[in-house]
């Protein structure tokens, strides 16, 4: 019973990436957002031991900031991790990079002092700087002006 509601809250947010002792590991897109996180790689340490990103702007990419939340059963995101990734992203490219973030072991105890089971953590991109100074948050609430209306392919590096 256990593994199928994880599999649902799973479902829910994203692609699980691991179940490690009642804690599962996903990542979420905001609307609008110009970069994508997707295939997470879990270690035996981190949540979040490397990700791909996906640059789906226009726009060159110099950094961005991701964090790392868990959510709780009142549906509130609590940051427990974060950091700013400086990595140069061309418009439409892909790279993989390690992050190294959800520690493990630091997320089952606080999962377990708050009483959640199963814990869902999420990695989600908080903000974005290009190459030529602009910046997009996530708060904004707007997606960036140069978003693509037409899709296109990407080109892993």
């Amino acid at each position: 019973m256990r593994r199928v509601l994880i599999a649902l809250v799973a479902t829910f947010f994203g692609t699980a990436v691991a179940d490690t002792e009642h804690v599962v590991f996903t990542t979420r897109t905001t609307w609008g957002s110009p970069v994508v996180v997707s295939d997470p790689v879990t270690s035996k340490e981190f949540g979040f031991e490397s990700v791909t990103l996906h640059n789906y702007s226009k726009q060159a990419i110099a950094a961005l900031d991701l964090k790392v939340v868990l959510v709780t059963a009142e549906s509130l995101d609590q940051e427990v991790d974060g950091a700013r990734i400086h990595v140069a992203l061309e418009a439409g490219r892909s790279k993989k990079v390690d992050v190294y973030l959800g520690q493990i072991k630091a997320l089952q105890q606080k999962a377990h002092t708050m009483r959640l089971d199963p814990a869902v953590t999420v990695l989600t991109v908080a903000s974005v700087d290009f190459a030529d100074g602009t910046l997009w948050n996530s708060h904004d609430g707007q997606p960036p002006v140069d978003f693509p209306v037409t899709p296109f392919k990407l080109r892993l590096k």
